[in-house]
């Protein structure tokens, strides 16, 4: 699929996934039926992937996974304190990738930065978020297909 194409779909997921997500917060900090907690840092960082939008091609996973920061977070002058990423697994070689980010600043939920396209592959370092992060979404059986 070419880039174009690509940000089109993405588009019209994004909108979903966010407004379920912002639908969810307004009920409770985290469905945990969906988003499934996957790592918390000892400075009190959050992981969770949500296992709705879990898809497999051969060794390689992709999902939504939000970061959710103990303290505001600082990039480029854009003030955020939790994140959602669009990442892809490489099963087979631990490797992992960003598609595309939103960050969201605190209680408001006012998106604050989006980037499409965030790099290449980089290798998972054993002990780290990404290790758990893929260690989980690779795990996961592959979703029947809609009927």
């Amino acid at each position: 699929m070419n880039l174009i194409a690509y940000a089109g779909l993405l588009s019209v997921a994004l909108a979903a996934l966010a407004s379920s997500r912002l639908a969810a917060q307004a009920d409770s900090p985290i469905d945990t039926t969906r988003w499934v907690l996957v790592n918390i840092s000892p400075d009190g960082i959050r992981d969770y992937i949500d296992t709705t939008t879990v898809q497999r091609a051969g060794d390689t996973v992709t999902a939504w996974v939000e970061h959710r920061w103990s303290h505001p977070q600082h990039a480029r002058s854009v003030r955020y304190t939790w994140t959602l990423v669009h990442s892809a697994f490489d099963c087979a070689h631990a490797q992992l990738m960003d598609l595309y980010l939103i960050a969201y600043d605190g209680p408001t939920e006012t998106q604050t930065l989006s980037e499409a396209a965030l790099g290449g592959w980089r290798p998972i370092a054993p002990g780290t978020v990404g290790e758990r992060e893929s260690a989980f979404a690779c795990s996961l059986p592959p979703r029947a297909a809609p009927r």
